[in-house]
């Protein structure tokens, strides 16, 4: 089941129009989060026709697979066009990790993989938008990399730092510019040659990294229901970044995370501020070390030592490549995390 779209305008790209790959993903995540929606509120997951929400959703994620996946390529078609299916859009690619339409974790890594492969000096070209580098749907496509790449920011800092930085040091001090060219300079196809004048610097569809930043460098961010539910998971692997702090507030409380890096007496500390009456999850990067060769700590309390979990008042911590996480922490509040070599 595709969508079939008949408007071809959208955010300043060409060959919008029939079954598109950004449009058929927008329309997977709303039938998905709609099925989520009226599950967490308790109430009966809409149908159209008969088939609930949650199925047709299912049934857009197969169909874009089975008809968009380019295998020789490793990224998703633009549409079933003749010129379509030669396109591999940076939108629906960024967008297809975003939403979780890949049908694994290797999937998604190739996706993530192939997009880098098209950045130049200035940032991540745009092929839908003839050439041009576009900071929104490059911020999505910065979603996109952490999201491939769990607890590992390099990606997504690579660009932040090569499209956001050449933006602060060359157009007025502004990271917000609209759009530009690939050649680095201030034109947008979408626009014209002539209308370069015309582009705005102050667009706030270019300060998506700051949500990704919060969410994923900082890694504390809600799950459920404003923050009810909330998990930590710093992309703190490849970042390049000693120490972070962040946070925010929701309608259930503050949330503030600081993490370091560079303490003497551990590999990663961290101090973690969510509201009381919450319950989360706790991720702890191993940077690549053995699992028998760490130890990790909340609250003082040994979680993990000798390659196990060691502490029974929480759920038992487990270990992968990536993390030791202890996950259903039945409370809120402060809680002081520090991972040591044994």
């Amino acid at each position: 089941m595709l969508l079939n779209v008949t408007g071809v305008y959208d955010w300043g790209r060409v060959g919008q129009g029939g079954k598109n790959i950004a449009a058929n993903l927008l329309l997977y995540h709303a039938l998905y989060s709609y099925a989520e929606l009226a599950v967490q509120l308790g109430v009966e997951v809409p149908s159209y026709n008969g088939t609930a929400f949650g199925e047709l959703a299912g049934a857009v994620k197969t169909a874009v697979n089975s008809n968009l996946w380019d295998d020789s390529v490793g990224l998703f078609r633009d549409n079933t066009t003749a010129a379509g299916v030669e396109l591999h859009p940076q939108d629906g690619n960024s967008l297809a990790v975003r939403y979780n339409l890949t049908q694994s974790s290797e999937q998604a890594a190739t996706v993530s993989k192939n997009l880098a492969t098209r950045w130049n000096e200035y940032g991540a070209v745009s092929p839908e938008g003839l050439g041009s580098i576009s900071p929104f749907i490059t911020s999505i496509e910065i979603e996109a990399h952490l999201r491939a790449t769990p607890g590992n920011a390099s990606l997504a800092l690579e660009i932040i730092r090569r499209q956001w930085g050449y933006m602060l040091n060359t157009f007025s001090n502004s990271t917000t510019i609209e759009a530009y060219y690939e050649t680095g300079e201030l034109m947008y196809p979408f626009y014209g040659l002539e209308l370069g004048n015309y582009i705005s610097h102050a667009h706030a569809w270019s300060t998506g990294p700051t949500a990704s930043l919060t969410l994923h460098v900082g890694g504390l961010s809600p799950v459920t229901d404003a923050g009810k539910t909330w998990e930590f998971v710093p992309h703190a692997a490849g970042a390049g970044v000693g120490e972070v702090h962040t946070g925010y507030t929701l309608v259930t409380g503050d949330f503030n995370v600081q993490w370091t890096t560079k303490n003497e007496d551990s590999f990663f500390f961290a101090n973690l501020e969510t509201p009381q009456n919450t319950t989360g999850s706790i991720s702890v990067p191993t940077f690549g070390k053995s699992l028998d060769s760490i130890e990790i700590s909340i609250n003082g309390n040994t979680v993990w030592a000798n390659g196990s979990s060691s502490w029974s008042s929480f759920e038992a911590a487990s270990g992968s490549d990536d993390f030791v996480t202890v996950s259903n922490v039945p409370f809120g509040g402060w809680f002081s995390i520090v991972a040591k070599d044994a």
